[in-house]
């Protein structure tokens, strides 16, 4: 398997992983002092872009500004593991030829510009590229508001792999 689609099932793994440590209380519970944002909405929020790239693929465009927004995935641990299972089934099933598969993708840029919801060129590699940064992006939000419900997790949960393999150097040097 390609290492982008081998990177993108070690992210929803991971998610797997904290889906399990997680209660329906605590995947639910508002934080007012992080904008009242939820673990499961963050979740749910990410899950949406996958499933936007999934069906966009079919159709040779995305348009991340259709999600679902599915909000049981919001209220249930479980369920949305099972999603994310469902989604690492999808990418054992891309071929690593079809990286290169040209798509149009669209994101609302800015809510005031009607000119904001062009389209753009891109691959599905690079939306993989993508979705993995958004989701170890949303991974640190989450991890922040798991550090205060006094849930300790993995010290890569949430960490770019760029600062892990800098990390990972400088750790070298030091210890020489």
């Amino acid at each position: 398997m390609e290492l982008i689609l081998e990177d993108t099932v070690v992210c929803l793994k991971q998610g797997i992983a904290l889906m399990a440590r997680l209660t329906p209380d605590t995947f639910t519970r508002a934080h007012p002092s992080c904008y009242d944002s939820t673990i499961g909405g963050h979740v749910r929020h990410n899950l949406d872009h996958f499933f936007c790239l999934e069906e966009g693929l079919k159709l040779g465009s995305v348009d991340y500004d259709a999600r679902n927004r599915d909000e049981f995935l919001e209220t249930n641990p479980e369920y949305a593991a099972s999603k994310m299972e469902e989604l690492i089934d999808f990418l054992s099933s891309i071929a690593t030829a079809d990286l290169d598969q040209p798509l149009k993708v669209k994101m609302d840029s800015c809510a005031d510009r009607e000119e904001s919801n062009r389209w753009s060129h891109s691959s599905l590699g690079r939306e993989l590229q993508f979705l993995i940064s958004h989701t170890i992006h949303h991974y640190a939000l989450i991890a922040t508001l798991c550090a205060r419900d006094g849930l300790e997790l993995p010290a890569e949960f949430g960490v770019a792999p760029s600062t892990l393999r800098f990390r990972k150097s400088r750790d070298a040097q030091c210890a020489q």
